[in-house]
């Protein structure tokens, strides 16, 4: 709950954890945008198995996808394109320019980064891991086509570090490296060139946008998301 509720101070939003109400009734298309052939069979398997999900159908590339968007109107699009001429940012937005309300899920394979702020950004829906279980798959395309969100927990909260870091001044970010090599606020403040008072109200301040309990906690805090980076 601590990621939902600091989502929410900078302006995102975090679905709950509770399952989606299957209804029966109820199917939803879906178009799978993958330039992974093992990972597009393995999702596709899952969507036509699963009674809730069907296949509108399923392609490789950004040209291709934005194609069968326009002629099929699926629900949902699973999309994960992984090179630089066909990104999932590139094809969000020309989705989107084909259709504003187009539901888009973005699906990676990389540990979530900046990619995640990206994507979110050009107007995906969803963010999910491509090692996510089926559960949480089904989950996410059907809290997507009915017109809701979809981050889970790890992701959300790794974008909360990166929010939390880029929070920081350039100042501060000077002052926490200096911390990361573990200088006292004295040697800081004649490395930096000002009163040891002064990099003691820098430290207090970084530590409470990072929401970190201690000097230590909110350097691993900068470390995870490579602004500080040791040799």
């Amino acid at each position: 709950m601590v990621a939902a509720r600091q989502l929410a101070i900078f302006g995102w939003t975090m679905p709950r954890s509770t399952p989606c109400r299957i209804d029966l009734d109820m199917s939803y298309s879906v178009l799978v945008i993958d330039d992974y052939p093992l990972l597009r069979r393995g999702i596709v398997s899952v969507v036509k198995f699963e009674p809730l999900l069907e296949l509108a159908g399923e392609t490789d590339g950004c040209e291709e996808g934005v194609a069968a968007y326009a002629s099929l109107k699926p629900d949902v699009v699973l999309l994960n394109l992984s090179n630089a001429r066909d990104s999932n940012v590139r094809a969000i937005e020309s989705l989107r320019a084909l259709d504003p309300a187009a539901r888009i899920v973005s699906v990676t394979c990389l540990e979530p980064g900046e990619d995640v702020r990206e994507v979110l950004r050009a107007g995906a829906r969803g963010c999910i891991r491509a090692d996510v279980s089926i559960d949480e798959l089904v989950t996410c395309i059907v809290r997507v086509a009915r017109g809701g969100s979809y981050l889970p927990a790890s992701v959300a909260e790794r974008l909360v570090e990166m929010i939390w870091v880029d929070a920081l001044s350039r100042r501060e970010l000077e002052i926490l490296k200096l911390v990361s090599t573990g200088k006292t606020n004295k040697d800081i403040g004649r490395v930096a060139g000002i009163a040891e008072e002064t990099v003691k109200s820098h430290v207090n301040r970084i530590l409470s946008k990072l929401g970190a309990a201690s000097r230590t906690e909110a350097v691993n805090l900068a470390v995870r998301r490579g602004v500080i980076k040791f040799a």
